[in-house]
């Protein structure tokens, strides 16, 4: 009897000791100077300078390839070529929440 509840106890730690799947964090790049935008139909690409760094390097966030997805990188290349027309005045959002989510936001830079 009490090897069976040994055994009941073991089996009980190890099922509760079992980790959780790792969540991965979104990735957020926030331009302070676009210098360059590339599409390619559900992948944007972003060269430019990142809040905090000194030099230009290039980021890609790549859509969920259905049809909408094609109106959302549209819209993310407006703002981003908003961000590029009017330097040092917008600052430039990509998010990647998921390896499908991708979030593009042009925020005003205050004085």
């Amino acid at each position: 009897m009490k090897r069976l509840l040994l055994a009941g106890a073991a089996a009980a730690a190890l099922v509760t000791a079992v980790p959780a799947p790792a969540q991965t964090a979104a990735t957020r790049y926030v331009f302070v100077a676009v210098d360059a935008i590339e599409i390619q139909y559900t992948t944007v690409r972003v060269t430019g300078v990142v809040d905090g760094e000194s030099a230009a390097r290039t980021v890609t966030a790549s859509f969920y390839s259905g049809t909408t997805s094609v109106d959302q990188v549209a819209a993310c290349e407006r703002l981003a070529l908003l961000a590029m027309t009017r330097p040092g005045q917008f600052r430039f959002e990509i998010l990647q929440a998921s390896s499908s989510t991708v979030v593009c936001k042009l925020a005003r830079v205050t004085p």
